[in-house]
């Protein structure tokens, strides 16, 4: 039971990391081109 709570952080804390991810890549090209 403890774990699938773990797992479900771990997954909302991938999103976040991923949404980051593609914001930074959004304003790194956003000052390129």
């Amino acid at each position: 039971m403890e774990s699938d709570g773990l797992d479900r952080l771990l997954r909302r804390a991938r999103r976040r990391e991923s949404e980051a991810l593609h914001t930074l890549v959004d304003m790194y090209s956003g000052r390129l081109f």
